[in-house]
């Protein structure tokens, strides 16, 4: 069975005594207590600082990568990769299937988006791609090829089609890699330049990069808060870039349709819309429409897609989800028609400790969610179930 949830502290449900209401005859009635907002159903401690998790959804699987600086050489940063799956049958909710060791410092990881087979890994040393493998004797990931970033560390991944890649790292380079140009390198180290294209865009780390397969624009930000907006023709031709200058680093960067949110250090997430110039394929962004403050680090944001069963009565609210460091993970809803935005979800149980992945996928029959999270200071693995 999952972990009992009676010692998890629920921050935001009603008081745990029985509510009551009088009738016309002054009786006592029982009224039914409202429904836990979410309900944990995988919860541990790692030996590991945890700082990036997602779902695989085709497979019902979920991974999840560490980090740390090796105790006796500062200079190097371990990882370890897990491959999981939920369970009823450990008390701890889930399985692991595999451990990854040996691994540089992992920061993020990402699953194909349509197949997902194949799992990229950002590491301090390199990005690396495996392959999923399923069989009779058990479910694995075999390492398909590498490519080396040292002395720089890969911070963010994100595919752009099944055999494109970008990444951002370190140094400040926004990196292309085509994946099918290495296609004969199988499990041994590509090399830095082949099938890569870099580009110098940043002085500071790029924590963030975010590809809009929709527009063909890309988007990046820096720790010291440059922000810069171009399409993808223009990847080496700079004075076709917008730039914005936040006070603070941006941390994620998110799209859908013309709307752009940017979260940053200072705890906002700030919502812009977009334009694209239809000749000069020039993006320009607007003042910023709304500034949520979520009192943390807006580290991590994610889309939360209607459910099947939700009506799509309100096409101008747009519903995410946030993993705001030391504040806890929050689901927001806005509205484009008046700019106004309200939490509709907190968990606030494991607040203070550092809220650093989060991924959100709608359950088999599509009638609530499960939200994967991890905490990097305190190794927490906490999966949960919430309605829409």
């Amino acid at each position: 069975m999952p972990p009992n949830n009676s010692h998890v502290r629920r921050t935001i449900t009603p008081d745990d005594e029985v509510l009551l209401a009088l009738d016309f005859n002054m009786e006592e009635i029982p009224v039914t207590e409202p429904e836990e907002p979410f309900i944990t159903v995988a919860l541990d401690i790692l030996p590991n600082q945890l700082d990036c998790i997602t779902w695989n959804r085709r497979h019902s699987l979920f991974s999840f990568g560490s980090y740390e600086i090796h105790s006796e050489d500062r200079s190097r940063r371990l990882g370890k990769v897990y491959l999981a799956k939920l369970t009823q049958d450990l008390p701890i909710g889930y399985r692991i299937e595999q451990t990854l060791e040996d691994l540089p410092g992992i920061l993020d990881m990402k699953w194909e988006p349509i197949e997902e087979q194949k799992l990229v890994i950002a590491t301090s040393e390199s990005v690396i791609l495996f392959e999923l493998e399923i069989s009779q004797n058990g479910i694995k990931l075999s390492k398909v090829c590498s490519l080396s970033t040292a002395p720089d560390m890969a911070l963010y991944v994100q595919w752009m089609k099944p055999a494109d890649l970008i990444f951002s790292d370190s140094s400040g380079k926004l990196n292309l890699w085509n994946i099918d140009s290495n296609k004969t390198e199988l499990d041994k180290e590509v090399d830095k330049l082949n099938g890569v294209t870099s580009s110098q865009l940043h002085d500071y780390f790029v924590w963030f990069v975010h590809f809009d397969e929709n527009s063909d624009i890309v988007y990046s930000g820096d720790d010291s808060g440059l922000f810069r907006t171009f399409h993808l023709d223009h990847f080496n031709t700079p004075a076709f870039h917008r730039k914005r200058q936040f006070d603070t680093g941006v941390t994620s960067i998110l799209t859908k349709g013309d709307i752009v949110a940017v979260g940053c250090y200072d705890d906002y997430l700030r919502i812009f819309t977009r334009n694209i110039e239809p000749e000069t394929k020039y993006v320009s962004l607007s003042l910023p429409l709304l500034e949520m403050d979520l009192k943390g680090t807006v580290w991590r944001t994610m889309w939360i897609p209607p459910l099947r069963v939700e009506v799509d009565d309100e096409p101008n609210v747009y519903k995410l989800g946030v993993a705001a460091g030391r504040n806890g993970i929050h689901v927001i809803n806005f509205n484009r028609s008046d700019w106004t935005w309200e939490t509709t979800l907190c968990c606030l149980d494991y607040r203070e400790e550092l809220a650093y992945g989060i991924d959100i996928q709608s359950n088999d029959d599509e009638s609530n969610y499960t939200v994967a999270t991890c905490y990097f200071d305190t190794h927490r693995l906490h999966i949960f179930t919430m309605k829409p």
